[in-house]
């Protein structure tokens, strides 16, 4: 039986996360973890929300857990955003001297995707890399946090915000996230370039690196794709958000702010969780706008969420082939796989499905809460927030703190399948799909 699951990466994966939010859970029900102590849901709720680098929050990080709590949940991001499965595989190649056929087989599924020859090479430069980045964001973030804070708490703070910036996980130790920081161009520079390169994908980083190197003449195809449609959507949120703003949220900034608040918006809204201005003085259609990235997130095999870009851009070359009448999708002189065009299919529709049914829960268990009652837009509120949380993006318009007992588990649930899912739901459907020696004959349906 053991066996059986360990051959199956979509069980590993499951198990592993559902073990690292396990003792997180248990890290921050401790009595030094908390100032006040802490409700087993709401330890939940957190180490969930940490280990799928979510970053929604019903207890304010930053004043409400102690030193040590804040550590666990600084170590549940890191390991959340490289993935239980890459420590430990990191780890067995250190210890065995190599790694196995099933490790590899479970990295392959949960990281990349695809066949690397490598692997322990691959594995040692994306540490390598990660530490890089990370400590070379902390080190310029400490400038920005010391003209404000001391010696000791720059440094933390550094720390703390590069790991979370980079992990795409949105956890912030100031209780109105980077508000303060929304007209410091050095500060929202360095966050939004840690969220890129969090959210890219280190197939795509890897395959930039050799390119720099020239030993590769050209970028591959999957990087194409990413970089093009990720560059589309910042580009799109970023004048789509300052338009609909302008005489909004943004109506008395100066240009430089607008500016800064608007590419920032544009970049967090994709996976990351933090925001410089209050997601509730947004208008509705930039709130619609903000659900759809969050929807899209990032690129597959990084610390971002949601469907993934790749899947965002194929499925609207599918359409557009199907319009076109040409049988499969095509771009940049490419021809996408039935394969790839069934996983498409499944992980999309399958998502919106979990999601619907999350929303229509969430609105049934909150329906007595006084937030539902009394505040402005609750069902698009309550959207937001579920949207956030599968597509473990962690921005809120204030809800979050308000949820009941039942709304937390939903969220939660949401969170723990996003981040595992909606890969996980799409290789399962593909192990467990059977060849079938007959065909029903075909009939014709009237549309439209």
């Amino acid at each position: 039986m053991i066996d059986n699951i360990t051959k199956k990466p979509s069980i590993m994966i499951v198990l592993t996360f559902f073990c690292a939010v396990s003792i997180g859970t248990l890290l921050l029900s401790l009595p030094y973890s908390t100032y006040n102590g802490i409700s087993i849901v709401d330890a939940l709720f957190t180490s969930m929300s940490a280990v799928c680098v979510t970053g929604l929050s019903v207890q304010d990080t930053g004043t409400y857990f102690t030193f040590f709590g804040q550590c666990v949940i600084l170590f549940l991001m890191q390991i959340g955003g490289l993935g239980i499965l890459t420590f430990a595989a990191f780890f067995i190649g250190i210890l065995k001297g190599s790694l196995g056929f099933k490790e590899r087989y479970w990295l392959e599924e949960s990281l990349t995707q695809q066949y690397i020859s490598n692997f322990r090479n691959f594995l040692h430069h994306t540490f390598i890399f990660v530490i890089v980045v990370e400590s070379i964001g902390a080190f310029l973030l400490f400038w920005v946090f010391y003209e404000d804070f001391p010696l000791k708490k720059s440094i933390f703070l550094a720390i703390f915000h590069s790991i979370s910036a980079f992990c795409n996980a949105g956890f912030s130790l100031f209780s109105n996230s980077l508000e303060s920081y929304k007209g410091s161009i050095a500060l929202n520079t360095i966050i939004m370039l840690l969220i890129i390169l969090g959210g890219i994908g280190f197939i795509v980083i890897n395959d930039i690196k050799s390119l720099a190197y020239k030993s590769k003449r050209d970028i591959s195809f999957h990087t194409k794709v990413v970089l093009t449609t990720s560059a589309l959507l910042i580009v799109a949120g970023f004048f789509s958000i300052l338009i609909l703003e302008n005489s909004h949220a943004l109506k008395d900034m100066p240009v430089k702010d607008k500016i800064l608040v608007s590419c920032f918006q544009s970049v967090t809204a994709r996976t990351a969780g933090f925001n410089t201005i209050p997601f509730s003085s947004l208008c509705e259609a930039s709130l619609l706008l903000v659900i759809l990235l969050m929807f899209i997130g990032g690129s597959p095999g990084s610390m971002a969420g949601g469907v993934k870009t790749t899947s965002f851009a194929l499925m609207v070359i599918l359409l557009w082939s199907r319009m076109r009448g040409r049988e499969h999708p095509e771009i940049f002189h490419k021809s996408i796989s039935n394969n790839a065009v069934d996983r498409i299919v499944i992980l999309i529709l399958g998502s919106l499905c979990l999601v619907v049914a999350c929303i229509f829960l969430l609105l049934i268990v909150e329906s007595n809460t006084i937030y539902f009652k009394e505040c402005r837009g609750s069902f698009l509120m309550i959207v937001f927030e579920a949207i956030s949380a599968f597509a473990t993006v962690g921005l809120s318009i204030g809800i979050t703190p308000y949820l009941t007992i039942l709304g937390k588990i939903i969220i939660s649930f949401l969170m723990f399948i996003g981040r595992i899912g909606p890969l996980t739901l799409a290789v399962w459907m593909m192990e467990s799909k059977q060849q079938l020696n007959y065909e029903y004959p075909e009939e014709e349906i009237m549309i439209g």
